[in-house]
């Protein structure tokens, strides 16, 4: 198939997907669509479910949820706010919604994390049958110094890891059969300056790769042993 579309949000206002398609035959990349979106609502991380008929946005104060009819169709369903902290969600603080993740199992649920101050807990929605953003199921606590940048399932999904940039740390979580977590446990980054920022998971679930941010390193941590690899 020659054809591949990406869509773009942007970090500032006013809100926009943008829709670009690439030919991998000519090597031609050309500007689609621009899908206007709710104006304060600019999607700086976006991520598809797991049918690929819905996109969900990380959009400033809210977590938005579209349904992607084609390639120039997308249509807004619903936006809900940053939950936890009462003072996420408001207009007057820095907090800003940073990061999702869609599970790709039952029952589907998105987890999603918010950035700067007051963004100590993790956020879980469940999704309607056609995957939109439905309710707030759980405002799960890291701890009240915590910035998570991103997050990873294992391969069976039983685990979830979250990279807290801010307080420089990884946590891990165990998904229950209703899409909730409860904790496991965290362990401090190696060095006190590294803020890990994004983590991704080996195929086999034995090993975790984080990017350090500030250290300028890629580490190992081997779950099942709480060792660290350079």
């Amino acid at each position: 198939m020659p054809l591949h579309h990406l869509m773009i949000g942007t970090w500032t206002p006013p809100g926009a997907i943008f829709t670009v398609q690439f030919d991998d035959e000519d090597l031609t990349l050309k500007l689609v669509k621009r899908t206007e979106i709710p104006h304060d609502e600019p999607i700086s991380w976006m991520t598809f479910d797991h049918t690929k008929k819905n996109i969900y946005g990380a959009a400033m104060k809210k977590w938005s949820s579209y349904a992607i009819k084609s390639p120039t169709e997308i249509i807004h369903e619903a936006s809900h706010p940053i939950g936890g902290d009462p003072q996420a969600s408001n207009p007057t603080t820095n907090t800003r919604a940073i990061f999702l993740l869609a599970a790709k199992l039952p029952p589907y649920a998105v987890y999603a994390n918010p950035f700067y101050t007051h963004a100590g807990h993790g956020n879980i929605f469940s999704v309607t049958p056609s995957g939109t953003l439905s309710t707030n199921i759980q405002n799960y606590p890291y701890q009240p110094t915590t910035g998570i940048h991103g997050m990873v399932f294992d391969p069976s999904e039983t685990y979830l890891y979250s990279a807290d940039l801010s307080a420089n740390k990884l946590w891990t979580h165990r998904k229950l059969p209703s899409g909730e977590v409860e904790l496991v446990g965290s362990v401090d980054a190696p060095h006190a300056g590294d803020h890990p920022r994004w983590v991704a998971m080996h195929p086999t679930g034995n090993y975790l790769y984080a990017l350090m941010e500030a250290g300028n390193r890629l580490y190992l941590f081997e779950p099942d042993a709480d060792e660290w690899w350079a």
